[in-house]
């Protein structure tokens, strides 16, 4: 990651698991990802705020526009989707 990346914070998740899902159907959709705080474990994360999924500034309004559009697909599917991958 380059030093003068100014990033955001697009959603917010208590589970590695759900990052993970996250950061693959953004960066499928051609939108750098970064994880961040989910070094403490699941447990923690809920303790320390959460999981935060971010991106890069310049990639904030597509990655929320991207979000709202799938938030209705199912979290399984997604999961299936990213370990056939």
């Amino acid at each position: 990651m380059k030093d003068n990346l100014k990033l955001v914070t697009v959603a917010v998740v208590d589970f590695s698991s759900q990052a993970e899902v996250i950061r693959t159907i953004l960066e499928d959709a051609g939108i750098n990802c970064y994880i961040k705080d989910n070094t403490v474990g699941n447990f923690m994360s809920v303790l320390t705020g959460g999981i935060k999924i971010q991106v890069e500034s310049a990639d904030e309004e597509a990655a929320r526009r991207f979000l709202a559009e799938n938030q209705g697909v199912d979290e399984a599917e997604l999961e299936r989707q990213s370990q056939e991958q």
